[in-house]
């Protein structure tokens, strides 16, 4: 028999030796495979170091404002240069998000902590 071909009886799964039969309960190689199917579905997303965040969602994982990031955060020096998707000056400045975790570890306390709304006077 060559490797191409396959006989019926090479299809037919002898669960006595995996500790299962088709109607028990699941055993460790179908714990296994179960396992190895949800790693799969993990290595597929998309990657952290890969992604590229725009200053919201920069904003967002610092817990800051849009408009503080944009002006308070974007413009220190040390912070990751940005990038633009496309040539042009109109195109939204976009950061690997590796790059901003990394910053914000190694500046850790120096992070412009987010204010509160304006005070009102009072009526």
């Amino acid at each position: 028999m060559t490797d191409a071909t396959l006989e019926e009886t090479d299809l037919v799964i002898d669960w006595s030796k995996y500790g299962r039969s088709p109607n028990g309960e699941a055993s460790a190689v179908v714990r296994l495979i179960e396992r190895v199917d949800r790693l799969i579905a993990v290595l597929e997303r998309p990657n952290a170091e890969e992604t590229l965040w725009s200053a919201e969602q920069i904003a967002q994982w610092l817990g800051l404002s849009k408009q503080t990031v944009e002006l308070r955060v974007v413009t220190r020096p040390g912070f990751p240069s940005a990038l633009r998707p496309v040539d042009s000056r109109q195109a939204q400045r976009r950061w690997f998000a590796s790059d901003v975790m990394q910053w914000a570890r190694s500046t850790a306390g120096t992070i412009p902590a987010s204010r509160p709304g304006r005070r009102r006077k009072p009526v």
